[in-house]
C-alpha cells in the first residue's frame, strides 16, 4: 500500500538537486550582474569622454 512517503534516496538525491540547482542559479546571476556592470561602465565611459571632448553643452 502506497503511504505517499518518499523512501530516503529518492529525498536526499531531491536535496542533491536543489543544493546543485542553487548553485547554478547563484553563477548565473553572478554572470549577468558581471555584464551588466560591463556595460555601464563602457557607456560611462563613453559619456566622459564625449564630455570632455565638446564640452557640456
Amino acid at each position: 500500500m502506497d503511504t505517499g512517503a518518499l523512501r530516503r534516496d529518492r529525498l536526499d538525491s531531491f536535496h542533491k538537486l536543489t543544493r546543485e540547482a542553487q548553485v547554478v542559479a547563484a553563477k548565473a546571476d553572478a554572470r549577468l550582474r558581471a555584464d551588466e556592470e560591463r556595460k555601464w561602465k563602457t557607456i560611462s565611459k563613453a559619456s566622459k569622454e564625449y564630455l570632455k571632448r565638446y564640452g557640456h553643452r
